[in-house]
């Protein structure tokens, strides 16, 4: 079995918990954040600093934020949207992927990559809705 490394994200998360600095973020951003390790199949961060591009869904004040990880691996439809890939800032084909949807720290962000155009961000809150959200009010 593979080892992950949760001892130097550890550290690298003291780090990040020391951040006294205001992030200004928006909803329908995408941005690289320091997501981590993780338990089993949560979605990690990747290389040194355990970074990851993600999607701000919800803004819930300066430092509260509904967040959906990226991936370039092709996911099916069922819990995921495929972003068009003509999008500029994002270098590869990208997914985001649903049944990873977290609350995270604003001082997780730490690099802008950009902002989704607003008829792809209104199209991912109707497919988070049905896709996140199925529940009916009876």
């Amino acid at each position: 079995m593979n080892q992950k490394p949760f001892d130097p994200w550890n550290d690298e998360k003291q780090m990040i918990d020391q951040i006294d600095q205001k992030i200004l973020f928006r909803e329908s951003e995408v941005w690289w954040v320091k997501l981590g390790i993780n338990v089993g199949i949560e979605q990690n961060g990747k290389g040194d600093d355990f970074s990851r591009p993600v999607l701000v869904l919800r803004k819930y004040n300066n430092r509260h934020c509904l967040i959906v990880p990226l991936t370039t691996k092709q996911q099916s439809e069922k819990f995921s949207f495929h972003l068009d890939p003509n999008i500029s800032f994002l270098k590869k084909e990208s997914w985001i992927v649903f049944s990873q949807i977290r609350v995270m720290d604003s001082r997780r962000l730490f690099e802008k990559m950009g902002k989704l155009p607003d008829p792809i961000f209104d199209s991912i809150k109707k497919e988070a809705r049905e896709k996140i959200f199925p529940f009916t009010s009876d």
